[in-house]
């Protein structure tokens, strides 16, 4: 009699622990990471500053890069916990910046927060 409760828990085992994988498999969602960054990718109308009128968001090898108008070299953004929102550092200092989505979570504009204090803000344009 003990002989066949084994057997049986041991059928029961292989049974279920295959579908209960699967069924946990099937339901973990799918992020591709370089769709997610193609999201940031265009150029930003700025407003808010006399020194550059766009900045100029591009992805190379699964990275993000940014870049003001005025400068010839991008500065690779350094994703944070937070979504949607990157550190820079470069030689012209330390900069935040953060994606802005509209209600159907498109990305519609960037804000630029920089060390000094100062912030600018911008729509996506292409």
């Amino acid at each position: 009699m003990k002989t066949i409760q084994t057997l049986s828990l041991l059928v029961f085992c292989l049974l279920a622990v295959p579908a209960f994988a699967q069924s946990k498999t099937k339901s973990k969602p799918v992020t591709d990471s370089t769709a997610i960054i193609q999201e940031f990718v265009g150029t930003y109308a700025i407003s808010g500053s006399s020194d550059f009128s766009s900045v100029i968001i591009t992805s190379e090898n699964g990275k993000l890069f940014g870049r003001a108008d005025i400068q010839s070299v991008a500065t690779i953004m350094i994703p944070t916990q937070i979504a949607d929102k990157f550190t820079v550092t470069s030689s012209d200092g330390y900069a935040e910046v953060t994606f802005l989505r509209d209600d159907k979570k498109k990305v519609t504009g960037v804000k630029v927060y920089y060390g000094n204090g100062s912030e600018v803000t911008g729509l996506k344009q292409k």
